[in-house]
């Protein structure tokens, strides 16, 4: 019993850990949103907070972050951010930790709508 116990602590200990370099932006606004013919199947993000560079450590570009354009969900978390992006209103933003879409901005995990 014991050893599942130090199993399990081992395994959120390296989790929570995993995701500790994902940023999240809150209450901020799209300011800029790309689409591109050569990056066709990224939405590149601008947010009024500034992403902070170096978290993760894979990014250094002044884009918030970028969603791929790869699924069902994608479409609709595009349309989140064209809504947000229109009406000016405040969101969160979550990333994933990673840098896969583009290699010094990191992916969008999540889009949270802020209440005022």
């Amino acid at each position: 019993m014991k050893k599942i116990k130090k199993y399990m602590l081992s395994v959120i200990v390296l989790t929570a850990s995993s995701m500790s370099n994902a940023t999240t932006i809150v209450n901020t606004k799209i300011t800029m949103l790309k689409t591109d013919k050569k990056y066709s199947h990224h939405v590149y993000i601008k947010t009024s907070v500034p992403h902070e560079a170096g978290a993760p450590e894979c990014h250094s570009s002044p884009w918030s972050y970028v969603l791929e354009m790869d699924s069902e969900l994608s479409k609709s978390m595009h349309s989140l951010l064209l809504s947000a992006y229109m009406s000016g209103k405040p969101i969160s933003l979550t990333g994933n930790d990673t840098c896969t879409a583009h290699s010094t901005i990191e992916d969008l995990r999540r889009i949270e709508f802020a209440s005022i």
